[in-house]
């Protein structure tokens, strides 16, 4: 059974997979070459390099992504940028 819900998760198709009795996420690849924390390693598995975690399908990187932790690193990286580019622009001033 195939449902788009194109005002969630990026217009990602969703299918519903009734042998595990849970929602298994079809990601399209363009959005994985946009993303600069995923890697996919020589062994198939998927990395993200931000959260330095390993996920064995895309679904489950893809609800990493969504998760706490991978927000919460994100939140820090801009914060780190911005603080970085701040002292950048100080110096330069």
């Amino acid at each position: 059974m195939l449902c788009l819900l194109p005002h969630l998760f990026f217009s990602i198709p969703i299918f519903y997979c009734e042998k595990w009795a849970h929602l298994v996420f079809c990601v399209s690849l363009p959005h994985f070459r946009t993303d600069p924390y995923f890697m996919k390693n020589h062994l198939g598995s998927f990395e993200c390099k931000l959260c330095l975690t390993l996920h064995t399908t895309e679904g489950n990187y893809l609800a990493h992504t969504q998760g706490k932790r991978h927000q919460q690193n994100l939140g820090r990286r801009a914060a780190r940028e911005e603080q970085v580019s701040g002292r950048f622009a100080l110096q330069l001033g």
